[in-house]
């Protein structure tokens, strides 16, 4: 007989998102020798996650509730809930965004060439894009993802690598109006905060390969395929 997991739907989302967010953290460890802030910004990333992805799962059952008119009495504590975890989700993100600035400072003092990053970054949006293709998804959806790598590259080939701080603490100002607005931008078949969730973590994982590509340390080849499992994860998997 099979077992079902114990705890809650939310709870055991959250704890498989945790559990895929170390994996990649211990990966990124090597790149992190040169580049110490990668690994906080990470962690509140990974909790800004759990909290955002925890506060749709209550909304939708919120939702559920409204739409059969059935529980007016847990109505309230639901509705709290959900305003509970987008709150702390936000709080996370304000965390992460006081290290960007020792973040900007690390790579200023990369040596990585912009034609070097470039190239690297080009061969990295390619893998991701064959990884896409064989993903479960809609057309329009791969399209949107595949906006977002083009917008990252794009970044880094007009700034180079010490572009991406800005482009991280753009997303995450872009997440925290979003998250802000009655519906938190969770519309459309890939909500929106999960669009920017993406691009924050292409553009995480991009300072890791350039700094760790070929020629370089083995960390990038090895967190690659947890990557880009992560980013289907969040967006078509967990607090769907």
């Amino acid at each position: 007989m099979e077992l079902k997991p114990s705890g809650t739907r939310e709870q055991n989302a959250v704890g498989a998102w945790l559990d895929r967010a170390s994996l990649i953290k211990a990966e990124a460890a090597f790149a992190a020798k040169n580049m110490p802030s990668l690994v906080p910004f990470f962690d509140h990333f990974s909790s800004a996650i759990a909290s955002f992805g925890r506060c749709e799962l209550h909304a939708r059952t919120l939702e559920r509730y409204v739409a059969l008119d059935l529980f007016p009495d847990r109505r309230d504590s639901v509705a709290a809930d959900v305003k509970k975890y987008n709150e702390a989700g936000i709080l996370q993100i304000d965390c992460l965004q006081k290290i960007i600035p020792y973040l900007e400072k690390e790579v200023g003092k990369s040596k990585i060439s912009q034609r070097q990053a470039v190239g690297r970054l080009t061969e990295c949006v390619s893998e991701i894009r064959l990884a896409i293709a064989d993903w479960d998804m809609k057309g329009s959806d791969a399209g949107k993802i595949s906006n977002v790598l083009t917008e990252a590259l794009d970044a880094v080939s007009t700034g180079g690598l010490q572009a991406i701080p800005g482009y991280l603490n753009l997303k995450a100002v872009e997440l925290q109006e979003l998250r802000r607005r009655d519906d938190r931008g969770a519309v459309e078949n890939i909500p929106w905060w999960k669009l920017l969730i993406v691009a924050a973590m292409i553009g995480w994982f991009f300072l890791i390969f350039a700094t760790c590509g070929p020629g370089g340390c083995t960390a990038a080849s090895a967190i690659f395929w947890v990557i880009i499992g992560a980013l289907h994860l969040v967006a078509f998997v967990l607090f769907c």
